[in-house]
């Protein structure tokens, strides 16, 4: 990946998946009802930036699940405003 995300940046782009959002004390559960996909993230603040892990995850889940293709993960980071 080639520039840093923002915990914000990833949330938006989850929601505008639709995804529902299950803030936990130590995690966030983000729920596709449609596909039935659950992804678990720990709590971050909107300005921190998500891990590499956290996103390969969240990345090979939307596209297992056939809610994003891999290419388009990455290139909704390149096109995003740094």
């Amino acid at each position: 990946m080639a520039r840093t995300v923002r915990f914000s940046e990833l949330r938006k782009l989850l929601e505008s998946l639709s995804f529902r959002t299950t803030p936990q004390p130590a995690h966030v559960l983000y729920e596709h009802v449609g596909s039935d996909t659950v992804i678990v993230l720990r709590s971050y603040s909107a300005r921190e930036t998500v891990t590499p892990t956290d996103l390969d995850v969240v990345q090979t889940m939307l596209d297992q699940r056939g809610l994003m293709e891999a290419e388009a993960f990455e290139r909704a980071w390149q096109d995003a405003p740094a």
